[in-house]
């Protein structure tokens, strides 16, 4: 039988859907229109007819375009924090969150990025609420278009370089104003964080011949979603590209020869634990004096850990978003040999740099994407969401596809292996040991 912290009262299932609690991430789980979708039928649990209300915490949908009356017209109930985590049966987000925001004795959908290992801090939440089950988007098998072949993982890639692109060009404005340059490309252009889509739009129109003189490339695959999101999105802008592909990347020296000529780069590959790393310090010695690294990448480089704290450049190694020495969507000065973070002055410049590096927090969570990434994220769990809340209304076992933690216990396969492994390197892990299930 399902372990729920309560019964279905009156046979109605509470949805919740609360606020984003990641730091720069705008995005909301499910938009007004979501509502309709999900309470338009009734869920039937084999003895009458089940209802389903959706409760909204006051503000979710604000940083994505979506007021309260959005909301409300749409069937939903405007409820805090506090009533939503008590109330609420499944409780669906998109991004990780605290212990004191999981659902404890309930269901929790969001991507958590624990299922290589790589998010302790969230699984410890997961497991310390209490009775959780947890499903994970990224785990979810997505059947391939046109051969029905089953991909493992949900992607917002797409977006992710629609943000990245707006997040380069307001890089490019503030490193020609912070270098005192008199004449400053894309002079008026918004703040990302905090600028719609609208905002966005109206600035493009402001593109000139001196925005489109700058030369910009992108770093990636002719089939990845984040370089196909950058690459539209700088087509929208009216703006020319090179796409710096295989024949190129392969080569780090190769690479270093031909990034030196651009103003511009966003870097939309990925990097996988082991591999080489892309960018060198030879390949920041090589780039103009000014230039725009924009990492738009969501690499699993182990740089979390405090010591990358502060560097983001480390005996010629970038660390990326993932590390805790910057805050979301923020510029800092770096050169082949020091960088200017601290505390106070992150934006401070330190003679002799000459690379502005961004280091990204949550890509498409930036306000100017965050509608269309929630829309997009939607339609991707609508599916799952579904077949989920239609096991709790039947009373029937819930769906073993994208299931990471069950009852309070680890339940995905790979993430069991590893934390069993006894030989295994990682010893963040043992600690997770006595929530694996009963042999």
């Amino acid at each position: 039988m399902i372990y729920m912290k309560r019964s279905l009262e009156n046979g109605i299932i509470n949805l919740f859907v609360p606020k984003s609690l990641k730091p720069g991430d705008n995005r909301v789980a499910v938009p007004p229109e979501g509502i309709v979708a999900l309470t338009y039928s009734q869920w039937n649990n084999g003895l009458n007819r089940t209802e389903l209300q959706v409760l909204v915490e006051d503000g979710a949908g604000v940083r994505s375009g979506w007021n309260n009356g959005e909301y409300k017209t749409a069937g939903a109930r405007i409820v805090s924090l506090e009533e939503g985590l008590e109330e609420a049966h499944v409780l669906v987000d998109v991004k990780q969150r605290p212990q004191d925001g999981v659902l404890a004795g309930g269901i929790n959908i969001f991507y958590m990025h624990v299922e290589k290992g790589q998010g302790p801090e969230q699984l410890r939440a997961l497991l310390e609420a209490g009775g959780v089950t947890a499903y994970s988007p990224e785990t979810f098998w997505v059947p391939q278009v046109g051969t029905g072949k089953l991909l493992r993982g949900t992607n917002l890639g797409y977006w992710s370089g629609v943000g990245g692109a707006h997040i380069l060009m307001e890089g490019v404005k503030l490193s020609h104003q912070l270098r005192g340059v008199s004449l400053v490309p894309f002079e008026f252009f918004p703040q990302v964080d905090g600028a719609s889509a609208e905002d966005i739009t109206n600035a493009y129109r402001s593109i000139g011949d001196l925005e489109r003189s700058m030369k910009f490339a992108v770093i990636g695959g002719k089939s990845g979603l984040v370089a196909n999101g950058a690459m539209d999105e700088l087509r929208r802008a009216g703006l020319n590209y090179d796409l710096l592909y295989r024949d190129v990347t392969c080569d780090s020296h190769k690479l270093a020869k031909a990034i030196g000529k651009y103003d511009a780069i966003i870097n939309a590959t990925t990097w996988n634990p082991g591999g080489p790393r892309l960018i060198t310090r030879e390949m920041i010695q090589a780039m103009k004096p000014g230039a725009v690294l924009m990492d738009n990448t969501c690499d699993q480089d182990g740089s979390t850990n405090g010591q990358s704290e502060g560097e983001p450049v480390i005996g010629g190694v970038r660390h990326s978003y993932e590390s805790k020495w910057g805050d979301p969507n923020t510029y800092y000065w770096v050169g082949p040999d020091r960088h200017t973070f601290n505390d106070q002055k992150p934006l401070e410049l330190v003679e002799g740099t000459h690379v502005l590096y961004n280091v990204i927090g949550m890509v498409p969570g930036g306000t100017s994407t965050a509608r269309a990434a929630s829309q997009a994220y939607f339609g991707m769990i609508f599916p799952y969401l579904s077949t989920i809340i239609r096991a709790v209304a039947q009373g029937t076992e819930l769906p073993e596809n994208g299931m990471v933690v069950k009852d309070g216990l680890i339940h995905d396969k790979d993430l069991v292996k590893l934390v069993q492994d006894f030989k295994d390197k990682r010893t963040d892990l043992h600690e997770f040991r006595e929530y694996l299930p009963a042999a």
